[in-house]
Order: structure tokens, then C-alpha cells, then sequence
């Protein structure tokens, strides 16, 4: 066979060629003798290039000999056991890392004790000067409505583009050094940073909260299963956004949070009657549970937009 591709041959040959040439590669990804004899045991996290390449090689040359194909067979199996290899250890890689797109942006959460929190949310409401000059991409506010630590607790929260905006923020605004009219209104408790790991839909109003601890090498399986859970949820009728958040700079006071987020109540309430009626969903929300640590705290807030950069 010539060892070389026939650049001349016409148009239509050249076509045939990379036609044979894709069934050729797509016989051997899509083939259960590769998960068999390059992966192995399932198990298995190690990628050995010296042994997948062997075995790769022996399936390769049991499908060159099954095709007619104007290449030259070992430049042609080298090439293919090369790419073959290369996305192996991409998907040995992936299975120890965060599989799926994490969320975009970041968020900065300012905790608070207020005396009053309708008249706080109020007077931020009122006046957006401040978030503008943060560069906020939007901001709301949270009060916690069930299982609070102290009476008043809640957290203003404000959205940003990246963890780059985010961090800028805290050069724009320290919450100490505020006017003597929120000052007399709430107490700071502290600030923290949080990243999403998982895309979000950004609806507040009833919201359920865990703070969570959970090993790392368990993160990426956790944040993967509430995925897998939140398309269930939405495929069994429920208006739900679920969202895992990862703490940046938050001290001891913080852990990984998951946020159930519902339109009301009442559609958070029929989410757990359905839990506690054993719906199919509630098998996948066990196997993530399964990765938990512990949980730290499980609270219901009542969350808003007061600002919307426009």
C-alpha cells in the first residue's frame, strides 16, 4: 500500500477515504472490546500508557485487517493508538475532577444580625449607589425563616461576573466603615466569598439550606449526583434550582452550602411530601447523602433581588 496519502486523487476518492477513516475511529471507540481491553476493571483509576497502548494496538490491527484503506497500516495504526491513547487519559483524568460545567461568576455574602430586617432590606432597596460602585451584576437579601442562630440573622448577597470582580469588591467597600443609619440597623457578623460549582438559576424566594462538610475527594461525585437530582425534580413536575457553593475566605464559619431553591413554600413543601412518600427521585438524593460528613446546619430562608444591574 502506498505510504502515503494521494493528495492528487480526485475530490471524491479523498472523501471516501476520510469517510473509512471516521468509521474506522468510530469503530473503535464505540467498540465494547476498547472498554474491555483499554480500560479493563471499571475500577481502575490509574492510566498506564505502555499497557493501554498494547491493548489498543491488538484491537486496531483486528479491525485494519477487516478494511481496504489507502494508507500505509502501521503509520496509520500509530496515529489512531496515539489519539485513542491521549483521550484515555483525558477521561482517567476527568474521573477525579469536577465533571460537568461549574457555575459562572461569584458571589460575596455580607452575614448580619439586623434588629429589623424588613426595614434594612428597605433602606438598601432604596439607595443602589452602593452596589453600583462594587460592580455588582445583582444583589439581594436573605433572612433566615426556620432553625435561626440569633434572632435577626440574614446576609446580603451580591452577584459578580468572576471571583476577579468579586475580590475587587472588597477594596471598594468595607461593610465596617458604613453610614451611622445602617450601623444603628444591623450588626456585621462577618463576609465570606463563595463560588458555584454547578450551573444555577438565579430565582430567589423559598430557599432551603444545608451547610455541609464533605471530604474533597467526595465534592465532585456530590456535586455531580445534585445535578442528576435536579433534573430529576424538574422531570417529575417541581419548579426547583438546586446549587452547590464552595467558601472562599470564610474563615471557620463556613462549609460547602446546597440551596434548594422553590417559587413558595408550598412548593417546597410538596417536594418533601413527595420525598416522604418515596418517590423514584429520593433514590439519587440518598446515594448523594451517602458523601456527606456531616451537616452542619439545615435552615429555611426567604431570599429577594433588591438590585439589578442595568
Amino acid at each position: 500500500m502506498d505510504s502515503r496519502l494521494n493528495f492528487i486523487a480526485p475530490a471524491v476518492q479523498i472523501l471516501r477515504q476520510l469517510e473509512l477513516f471516521i468509521k474506522l475511529v468510530t469503530d473503535l471507540f464505540f467498540s465494547q472490546t476498547l472498554s474491555e481491553c483499554a480500560v479493563g476493571n471499571q475500577n481502575r483509576t490509574k492510566f498506564d500508557y505502555g499497557q493501554d497502548k498494547r491493548n489498543i494496538e491488538q484491537r486496531l490491527k483486528r479491525i485494519l485487517r477487516a478494511k481496504t484503506i489507502n494508507y500505509d497500516e502501521d503509520k496509520l495504526m500509530r496515529f489512531i493508538t496515539f489519539i485513542a491513547v491521549v483521550a484515555l487519559s483525558f477521561s482517567a483524568y476527568a474521573d477525579h475532577h469536577v465533571q460537568g460545567p461549574v457555575g459562572d461568576g461569584a458571589f460575596v455574602a455580607l452575614m448580619v444580625k439586623a434588629k429589623d430586617p424588613d426595614a434594612y432590606i428597605s433602606m438598601l432597596k432604596a439607595n443602589a449607589a452602593p452596589f453600583e460602585a462594587i460592580g455588582s451584576s445583582m444583589a439581594g437579601a436573605c433572612v433566615t425563616k426556620t432553625g435561626a442562630d440569633y434572632p435577626g440573622q440574614m446576609f446580603i448577597w451580591n452577584a459578580f461576573d468572576s471571583l476577579e470582580q468579586a475580590m475587587a469588591s472588597t477594596d471598594k467597600y468595607d461593610p465596617m466603615k458604613t453610614t451611622p443609619e445602617l450601623t444603628a440597623i444591623r450588626e456585621v457578623q462577618y463576609n465570606v466569598m463563595f463560588k458555584p460549582l454547578k450551573p444555577f438559576n438565579l430565582q430567589p424566594n423559598s430557599e432551603r439550606l444545608w451547610r455541609l462538610e464533605i471530604s474533597p475527594e467526595n465534592l465532585s461525585p456530590f456535586v455531580n449526583k445534585i445535578t442528576e437530582l435536579e433534573d430529576a425534580l424538574r422531570a417529575a413536575g417541581h419548579k426547583v434550582n438546586l446549587g452547590v457553593f464552595q467558601p472562599i475566605g470564610g474563615g471557620v464559619h463556613e462549609t460547602i452550602h446546597l440551596r434548594a431553591v422553590s417559587p413558595t413554600y408550598g412548593a417546597s413543601g410538596k417536594i418533601l411530601d413527595d420525598a416522604y412518600s418515596g418517590a423514584a427521585w429520593m433514590s439519587i438524593w440518598s446515594e448523594a447523602t451517602a458523601l456527606i460528613d456531616r451537616v452542619v446546619s439545615d435552615n429555611f430562608e426567604h431570599c429577594e433581588l433588591i438590585f439589578e444591574r442595568k
